[in-house]
């Protein structure tokens, strides 16, 4: 089963400076016969490098020599806005601007509760009225602390119960369909998002139902004011606003700490959230709970208003993620792994999903809000389990590895040229399929219509089988010719098929010389080899990818449309390996 990508065959064998790398959206028909240089017109998304950066810096800065100015080893962190607007800037920057918010963040709460403290110890400025905290509680200032702490980890715990919901529902999905969200990014947003939006509700209205018992046993007054109704009219706001603040430092030092490009998004979050819940606790202060709070609508629909910049960039984010990988990490898993592939779906979804999560802490209405959350889900559940995710344009797919193993033996007696003969050969195929394709009925429909039983069929799982090859395929070396021997020198003349990846290999203690070996692609190989010792080996690897040189690729795709032939990074889908012995 293929684990290689164009990017790896690119890192290995052939690093350019500048561009790096291009992925492909929806390329659910890359590397398969229906592959077309159309597919590219829609664009390609760059691989965030270093060398990308550097580009970026050519093309924005008009005098180059600005570059000099530079230092490269604070890297660049860069994002497009809606696909027009680029964003740049230096991770440096990034880190200062989150250490900015972390101190604002600590001095204006520790301010805000100290100088509450302090006016509300007043005689001439107590309040006097059940919504106030220093008059329903004896010991009100640890009432807020304990708030704090209460709201901050049910805020934590809720959005691990969310990640939860979402992870259990990506195990569920891998048992009854798989790939439910192939080839529809959009499905897998709202798929993944809605689990862990309800778990998080659900989890952050039992630690509301937790933090009424704890108001209810240190109220100082009977049991007629602590109802539902007056305990939910208590202003908490500063709390529950400054407990979101935390769970943002939270990220905002992990970012820090992480010292990576990767968590941009944890800025892009915090600039718009925190300032603006920072403003809020200094307007409430200086309001001192006025009836304008009262309704407290605002800090609910206000914060999510200002989320919705980041909230539709990392939206547009995710989707492209997904429009990338999707397509790749289908071809990655066979359905013995399908949990892997949709652990990883759901993780893209899900993680960016959890900075969205404790903006909702301050809905009053739990109830309406699940009910709503739960039928939508449900909703796209159905759509999920009952839809064809193949199509002409994503097509399912299979690969094939075409692997086999000849000996070549030469007695050497005279010093006169000779040619070697073929002592034995074996060759195999191993078929894999995607997606929970059971694959050995596929082979049985496959050798009825062809008429050609496949021997020695083993299938080590539902995807993946192997079976003899005996569809007459030529080998891959035609003719071996040992030219001459002087001493302890051979000349080798290989006459094979037409390859661009031709290896050849012996023991570290003996010199060999390919003397064509920048002759690319080659149907002969000329070797010499320095030997002392009267045995030894020359190991001949030969590799090729082309379809016309498997007569079962052209049968079975003939065959078999409906399952389309994949291909992978590296060109090794023939894998033919000769080893020559030679005795003196």
């Amino acid at each position: 089963m293929p684990f290689s990508s164009d990017y790896d065959a690119f890192i290995l064998n052939n690093f350019r400076l500048g561009y790096d790398f291009g992925f492909l959206p929806d390329g659910y028909t890359y590397h398969t016969s229906l592959d077309h240089i159309s597919t590219c017109k829609q664009g390609v998304i760059q691989d965030l490098g270093d060398n990308l950066a550097i580009l970026i810096r050519n093309i924005l800065l008009e005098n180059n020599q600005q570059l000099n100015n530079i230092n490269d080893t604070d890297p660049l962190i860069y994002f497009d806005i809606l696909s027009r607007y680029l964003m740049i800037y230096k991770l440096s920057t990034s880190v200062l601007i989150q250490k900015i918010l972390i101190v604002f963040i600590i001095i204006i709460g520790i301010i805000r509760i100290l100088f509450d403290h302090i006016y509300h110890r007043q005689q001439n400025f107590s309040c006097n009225d059940f919504h106030c905290i220093y008059f329903r509680f004896k010991n009100p200032l640890i009432i807020r602390i304990l708030s704090i702490i209460i709201y901050s980890i049910s805020n934590i715990l809720s959005m691990i119960v969310g990640l939860v919901f979402s992870l259990i529902l990506a195990c569920i999905l891998s048992m009854i369909q798989p790939v439910s969200w192939y080839g529809d990014s959009t499905l897998a947003i709202f798929l993944f998002s809605l689990p862990c939006l309800i778990g998080f509700i659900i989890f952050r209205y039992l630690f509301d139902l937790l933090h009424r018992r704890i108001l209810r046993k240190s109220s100082q007054y009977s049991n007629e004011y602590n109802d539902n109704k007056h305990l939910n009219g208590i202003h908490f706001n500063f709390e529950q606003n400054f407990s979101i603040l935390i769970i943002y430092t939270l990220s905002m030092i992990i970012s820090i700490y992480s010292n990576s490009e990767s968590f941009y998004i944890t800025l892009v979050w915090s600039i718009f959230i925190c300032p603006l819940y920072l403003i809020l606790i200094i307007v409430e202060f200086i309001l001192h709970w006025k009836q304008i709070f009262e309704k407290n609508s605002h800090q609910l629909y206000l914060p999510l208003l200002i989320s919705f910049f980041p909230l539709i960039h990392t939206i547009e984010i995710v989707n492209r993620i997904l429009r990338i990988y999707i397509p790749m990490v289908t071809t990655s898993f066979s359905s013995g792994l399908a949990y892997t592939e949709n652990l990883i779906i759901c993780s893209i979804v899900v993680i960016p999903t959890l900075f969205f999560l404790p903006i909702l802490q301050r809905t009053k209405q739990f109830l309406r809000l699940l009910i709503t959350l739960l039928i939508i889900f449900f909703i796209i559940l159905i759509v999920a389990c009952i839809r064809q995710p193949f199509t002409k344009s994503r097509p399912n797919t299979f690969y094939a590895k075409h692997i086999s193993k000849s000996v070549y033996n030469a007695e050497i007696s005279t010093n006169n040229s000779f040619g070697v003969s073929l002592v034995s050969q074996q060759s195999s195929i191993t078929v894999n399929t995607y997606h929970g394709l059971v694959l050995s009925p596929i082979l049985d429909q496959f050798s009825v219509k062809s008429a050609h039983k496949l021997y020695n069929k083993t299938c080590f799982s539902s995807t993946n089988c192997t079976f003899d090859d005996s569809f007459n395929r030529k080998l891959p070396v035609e003719h071996i010719q040992i030219e001459s021997m002087k001493k302890i020198k051979y000349r080798i003349r290989i006459q094979h098929v037409l390859s661009y990846n031709i290896q050849i290999s012996l023991l570290s203690n003996i010199k060999l010389t390919v003397h064509n070996q920048f002759d690319i692609p080659r149907k002969e190989t000329i070797v010499d080899v320095y030997s002392t010792i009267s045995r030894f080996e020359i190991n001949i690897k030969i590799q090729r990818c082309e379809i016309n040189d498997s007569p079962f690729l052209l049968l079975f795709t003939r065959l078999m449309p409906d399952i389309v032939l994949r291909g992978e990074g590296f060109c090794q889908a023939i894998d033919d390996d000769t080893s020559l012995i030679i005795n003196r």
